[in-house]
């Protein structure tokens, strides 16, 4: 009877591991699907400051892009957290001199051997945001 529970507490383990696993895939894949919406809305702006800029060419001193151009600074802020907050789900991190994902709890970059701060705590799977899909 001991190894029938050893054997289920292992499978019940293996079972809580995985769906950890699969909310923080389903964590990267929101995150992923925001960036990709946010990129898409970086282009549309683009295109937009292009028209503005060729149809005003003959008349530079009254174009006013202004507010496409931080609109698109807002819209490249929130990709860059969005991108930080991916980073966070999948444990690394990346190194402040060099730009190399590094795991958490690493002390040294192992590209360019800088010092990496290991303050920031690591992602819990239980700590992301409830998705409204009925799938958990």
């Amino acid at each position: 009877m001991a190894f029938l529970d050893k054997v289920s507490g292992t499978l019940a383990a293996r079972s809580r591991e995985m769906a950890g696993k699969a909310k923080e895939l389903a964590e990267l894949n929101r995150l992923n699907g925001q960036i990709h919406a946010q990129q898409n809305k970086a282009d549309k702006i683009y295109m937009e400051i292009g028209k503005v800029v060729y149809e005003n060419r003959a008349d530079w001193e009254n174009i006013d892009i202004n507010a496409r151009l931080e609109l698109l600074d807002s819209i490249w802020k929130e990709i860059s957290d969005l991108e930080k907050e991916a980073l966070k789900v999948r444990g690394v991190q990346l190194c402040e001199s060099c730009g190399m994902e590094i795991g958490r709890g690493v002390s040294f970059c192992p590209k360019c051997g800088v010092v990496v701060n290991t303050e920031e705590e690591e992602f819990d799977p239980q700590d992301a945001p409830e998705e409204d899909d009925g799938i958990w």
